[in-house]
């Protein structure tokens, strides 16, 4: 049975680079986030956005799968996050060369290192604060 299988390695390879980009761009956010509270129960609130951001970046080429040709998902794997997750479906489509893929993948790299700084701006500021959760508006414009 185990010889029927076809593995594509050279996919599963891809797989990897875009796997640790998706990973550190999340990360980064949910860091920031979990900073914002000082209790567990203000947890929900301030991940929220996150969370959504996660599911757009998954749900986008679920549903994307059929109209891989479309311009929103030609588009769409071009934008950070949802690219991490879209780019690699393109190539294996063969919709993406291989320079386009590296591309897209280069953009989510400088995303990952504009949200690692964001992340870095807001932590300290926020992470020994105690009392009620602070909004990411709020964490962004504190001086302190």
């Amino acid at each position: 049975m185990a010889e029927s299988v076809h593995v594509p390695w050279g996919s599963v390879a891809l797989l990897l680079p875009c796997f640790v980009l998706g990973y550190l761009f999340f990360a980064a956010l949910y860091a920031a986030s979990a900073s914002l509270v000082s209790r567990m129960e203000d947890f929900q609130g301030a991940q929220m956005p996150v969370l959504l951001l996660s599911m757009l970046a998954m749900y986008v080429p679920l549903f994307g799968w059929s109209k891989l040709d479309s311009t929103f998902m030609q588009v769409a794997a071009w934008i950070p996050p949802v690219s991490v997750t879209t780019a690699p479906l393109q190539y294996a489509a063969g919709n993406f060369s291989a320079l386009q893929l590296v591309g897209s993948l280069a953009i989510m790299a400088v995303g990952v290192v504009a949200v690692t700084a964001l992340a870095a701006k807001i932590y300290p500021r926020n992470v020994l604060r105690t009392g009620a959760a602070v909004s990411w508006k709020k964490a962004l414009a504190s001086k302190s």
